[in-house]
């Protein structure tokens, strides 16, 4: 009996421990994303953090998804020649991007979004200007 007790004196500590860090430990909000010919849809908000963005092509074409924090409305994003232009313009801040997307393909993206206004877009030529991007708000 003593050494029963003792052994749960010397373990309890521990679990408390192990339990307290796994507590602590958030996992990542997950987020499908479905690219259309020509629409992305999200959910249009999620809590601030870690999120894993599951981005599937369900279109025929090939598209492209960019993860932009910004608060510039979509028509204010600058363009050129049917291209999105995004680099080194104040106010645009660049979190990621999928791979060349082929129709029925499917990719995970990781992400840390702090709370404000983020667009996902495609930046396949021209596919923006069809409307193919979408607001989401993180709290």
């Amino acid at each position: 009996m003593l050494a029963r007790l003792i052994s749960v004196v010397l373990i309890l500590p521990v679990m408390v421990t192990a339990l307290a860090s796994c507590a602590r430990t958030e996992e990542a909000a997950t987020v499908a994303v479905t690219l259309d010919d020509f629409s992305i849809a999200a959910r249009p908000s999620v809590t601030a953090g870690s999120v894993e963005l599951r981005v599937r092509n369900a279109g025929g074409a090939v598209h492209q998804m960019n993860v932009f924090r910004t608060d510039l409305e979509p028509g204010d994003i600058p363009r050129q020649a049917g291209r999105v232009i995004v680099e080194g313009v104040p106010g645009i801040d660049f979190l990621g991007r999928t791979a060349s997307l082929a129709s029925g393909d499917l990719e995970r993206l990781d992400v840390d979004l702090s709370p404000g206004r983020h667009l996902l877009l495609c930046s396949i030529p021209r596919h923006f200007e069809q409307g193919m991007w979408t607001v989401v708000r993180v709290k």
